[in-house]
């Protein structure tokens, strides 16, 4: 009979280290006071944070897989769709002003960020884009 044994010690500790750097990141993106969005390679929504719940009226079950740029003003759909091509393209950060509209019909100017999120050995995996409602400043 021959018995092996595995010290998990040192897996199980950066397996829980892990963890809790996502809770403190996935913590990170719900308590910005800005719209926080990951998207998918073909723009659709992954994660929808409460602040973007709360400025479109929107619940995140409401959108998670629907492409963003459907929820912006039909008039500044390409404005947003060619940003999400420049980065696609390589470009590294984008900014631009497109109006969303919200659950209720109304329309939110937004300033949109939006950068590549890439994997560990540097390949596209994703994009995360932040609004910021502009209507106070207006």
């Amino acid at each position: 009979m021959l018995l092996l044994l595995e010290d998990i010690t040192e897996r199980e500790r950066l397996s829980a280290e892990v963890r809790k750097a996502e809770q403190h990141l996935a913590s990170v993106a719900e308590s910005a006071n800005d719209a926080v969005v990951s998207l998918d390679q073909h723009g659709r929504i992954v994660t929808w944070n409460s602040a973007a719940e709360r400025i479109s009226g929107f619940a995140a079950v409401d959108v998670v897989g629907r492409a963003l740029s459907d929820l912006c003003a039909d008039a500044q759909r390409p404005h947003f769709l060619a940003m999400f091509h420049a980065l696609i393209t390589g470009n590294t950060a984008q900014q631009i002003e497109v109006d969303l509209i919200t659950a209720q019909g109304r329309v939110v100017p937004i300033a949109w960020s939006g950068a590549l999120m890439r994997d560990e050995v540097g390949k596209l995996s994703a994009f995360v884009v932040v609004g910021r409602d502009l209507t106070d400043r207006r």
